[in-house]
C-alpha cells in the first residue's frame, strides 16, 4: 500500500482519528534490559556414523517428514550411552538438550528416544526435539526461540526461529510441539524488526496419537522502520489421531513504518481422524504508516475424519494510513466419510486512509467419494476508513457429499464498511455462494448476505447464491444483499 502525505492523511483523518491505536501501540510488548548472552556456535548432537535405517530416523515411514523444517536424528554426543533407562539407547527416554550440554545457548537438539521405544528429549533455544523410539513413545517438544538482541540501538544478533518437535514412535505416540519463535523488539534502532517463526510439530504413530502443534511465530516492535511478525508453524501429521494446531502468526507493531502481522500455520493431514485448525494470522498496529493483518493458516485434511476449521486472519489498525485485513484459511475436506472444516473469518480493517477487510476463506468439501457435509464459508472482516472502506468477501461453502448424501455449506456474510459520511466511499463485501449438496438427494447450500455499506457513496454488498442441489434435492436459497446507509 502507498505512503500519503500527512496533509492529505490529516484531511481526511476526520472521521477516523478518534483511533484506538494508542491503546493498541501501549499494549506493545514492555522492555525490560537484560544481559548480552554469548552465543556459541549451532550445535548438533548427532552422531557421525553412517546413515541409520527408518526405524532409527524418527520419520515416519508412511508420510516422510511432517515438515519442511528438518527432523534430524540426534544421538548423543556422550561416548557412551546405557543399554536401558534414561538415555539408554535400547529401551529409555531420550535426555533434553540441556541434560546434555548444560553450556548449550543456541539450538541445542533433544536426544532421541531408545531404539524400541521412549520418549524424545526436549529441544533448546530453538533446537529440535528429538525423536521417540520405534515402538512407542511420544516426540520431545522443540525449543523456544531466541529474542533479538541490541546494543547501543545496533542489531547484533536476529531471533531466533523455533524448533521443529520431534517426531513419535512409528506405532504409538504423540508428537512434539514446535517451539515457539523469538521476538524483536527494537525500542532505539533503525532498520525495522521481524519475528522468527514458530517451530513445526511432529508427526504421530500410525495406530494411535496426536501430532504436535505448531509454535506461534514471535512478535515484533519497530519505532523506526517496518515490524514484520513471524509466521506460525505447520502442525505435524496424523494417521490415527488428531492433528495439531497451526501456530498463530507473530503480531507486528510499527511507529514509523509498516507493520505486517505473521501467517498462521497450516493444519497437518489428519488421515483417519480429524484435521486440526489452522493457525490465526497476527494483528497488525501502524501509528505512521500501512498495516497488513496476517493470513489464516489451511485447516487440516482427512480422510474419514472431520475437516479442520481454517484459521481467521488478522486484524489490521494505522492511525495516519491505510490498512487491510488479513485472509481467513480455507477449511479442510473430508475425502469419504465426514464433513468438510468451516472457512476462517477475514481480518477487520481500521484505517485513517484506505481500510479493507480481508477476505473470508472458503469451507472445506465434505464427504468426498461417498457421504457428508459441506464446511461453512467465513465472514468477511469489516471495513472502516476515512477516505475509503470496502468489506471482505464472504468465503464459499463446500461441497456436500460427493456421490452420496450431503448438505453443502453455507456462503459466508459480507464484511460491512463504514467511511466519512461527507467524503468517504464505502462498498459492502459480496456474500459468499453456497455450496452444492451430494449427488444422492442432496441438499444445496445457502448463500451468505451482503455486507452493508455507510459513507457518502455506499455500494452494499450482495448475496451469494444458493447452492446446487443433488438428484431429488433441494436448491439452496441465496442469500440477501446488504444495505446502503
Amino acid at each position: 500500500m502507498p505512503k500519503h502525505s500527512k496533509a492529505g492523511t490529516f484531511a481526511a483523518a476526520g472521521f477516523a482519528a478518534a483511533l484506538a491505536v494508542s491503546t493498541a501501540m501501549t499494549a506493545a510488548p514492555h522492555h525490560t534490559a537484560s544481559p548480552l548472552p554469548i552465543r556459541t556456535a549451532d550445535v548438533q548432537l548427532a552422531s557421525d556414523d553412517s546413515p541409520l535405517p527408518w526405524w532409527m530416523t524418527g520419520d515416519p515411514a508412511w508420510t516422510g517428514t511432517s515438515s519442511d523444517q528438518p527432523h534430524t536424528t540426534t544421538m548423543s554426543a556422550i561416548a557412551v550411552r546405557p543399554i536401558f533407562g534414561r538415555g539408554g539407547w535400547l529401551i529409555g527416554d531420550g535426555r533434553d538438550a540441556l541434560e546434555l550440554d548444560p553450556n548449550c545457548n543456541l539450538r541445542c537438539n533433544g536426544e532421541d528416544a531408545g531404539l524400541f521405544g521412549g520418549n524424545g528429549g526436549k529441544g533448546a533455544f530453538g533446537g529440535i526435539g528429538g525423536s521417540a523410539g520405534a515402538l512407542w513413545g511420544d516426540g520431545g517438544d522443540g525449543g523456544d526461540g531466541i529474542d533479538a538482541i541490541y546494543q547501543d540501538g545496533v542489531l547484533v544478533a536476529a531471533a531466533v526461529a523455533g524448533g521443529a518437535g520431534g517426531n513419535s514412535a512409528q506405532l504409538f505416540g504423540q508428537g512434539g510441539k514446535g517451539g515457539k519463535g523469538g521476538s524483536d523488539d527494537n525500542y532505539a534502532g533503525v532498520g525495522g524488526a521481524a519475528g522468527a517463526a514458530g517451530g513445526a510439530g511432529g508427526s504421530s504413530g500410525i495406530f494411535g496419537g496426536d501430532s504436535g502443534a505448531g509454535g506461534d511465530g514471535g512478535h515484533a516492535y519497530a519505532i523506526s522502520g517496518d515490524a514484520v511478525g513471524g509466521n506460525g508453524g505447520a502442525s505435524g501429521y496424523s494417521f490415527s489421531g488428531t492433528a495439531g494446531t497451526g501456530g498463530h502468526g507473530g503480531t507486528g507493531y510499527a511507529y514509523e513504518g509498516n507493520a505486517v502481522g505473521g501467517n498462521g500455520g497450516d493444519s497437518g493431514y489428519g488421515k483417519y481422524h480429524a484435521g486440526g485448525l489452522g493457525g490465526d494470522g497476527g494483528d497488525a498496529y501502524a501509528y505512521d504508516g500501512d498495516a497488513q493483518g496476517g493470513d489464516g493458516g489451511h485447516g487440516g485434511d482427512g480422510i474419514s475424519g472431520n475437516g479442520g476449521a481454517g484459521g481467521n486472519g488478522g486484524n489490521a489498525t494505522s492511525t495516519l494510513g491505510s490498512s487491510a485485513g488479513g485472509a481467513g484459511g480455507k477449511g479442510g475436506y473430508d475425502g469419504t466419510v465426514g464433513d468438510g472444516g468451516d472457512g476462517g473469518d477475514g481480518g477487520s480493517a481500521v484505517a485513517a486512509v484506505d481500510a479493507v477487510g480481508g477476505d473470508a476463506g472458503d469451507g472445506g468439501d465434505g464427504g468426498g467419494t461417498l457421504t457428508g457435509n459441506g464446511g461453512d464459508g467465513g465472514r468477511g472482516g469489516n471495513g472502516t476508513g476515512g477516505a475509503s472502506a470496502t468489506g471482505g468477501k464472504g468465503g464459499e461453502g463446500g461441497y456436500g457429499g460427493g456421490a452420496g448424501y450431503g448438505i453443502g455449506g453455507a456462503g459466508g456474510d459480507g464484511g460491512d464498511a463504514k467511511a466519512d459520511p461527507t467524503t468517504g466511499t464505502a462498498g459492502g463485501g459480496d456474500g459468499g455462494d453456497g455450496g452444492a449438496g451430494g449427488l444422492a438427494a442432496g441438499v444445496g447450500g445457502h448463500g451468505g448476505n451482503g455486507g452493508d455499506a455507510a459513507g457518502k457513496t455506499k455500494i452494499a454488498g450482495k448475496g451469494g447464491q444458493g447452492g446446487a442441489a443433488g438428484i431429488g434435492g433441494t436448491h439452496g436459497t441465496p442469500g440477501s444483499g446488504g444495505s446502503a446507509s
